[in-house]
């Protein structure tokens, strides 16, 4: 997540970019990182399920709270506009 922060905040975004920035980036990156293992894994690993339409909602309900909470963690940045920070 540190380096789409420091691209975020490189870009002169506001406070809220830059925590909606991190939400949909890491969420996404989670995102598809889940999928690609559900794709490649299930040959490897029995207990991996191949991906599919439920399981589909569920990685993306993980991802959004995946998301979620690292672009919260962006409020820990002290430092980064202050007076934008929650």
């Amino acid at each position: 997540w540190q380096p789409l922060v420091n691209v975020l905040q490189g870009a002169n975004l506001p406070f809220q970019g830059v925590f909606a920035g991190t939400w949909i980036g890491c969420g996404t990156a989670f995102y598809l990182g889940l999928r690609a293992g559900r794709t490649i894994l299930p040959g490897f690993l029995e207990y991996v399920e191949e991906p599919t339409y439920e399981n589909s909602k569920n990685d993306a309900s993980l991802s959004i709270a995946i998301g979620g909470a690292t672009g919260f963690f962006v409020g820990t940045d002290a430092a980064y506009l202050p007076e934008q920070n929650f």
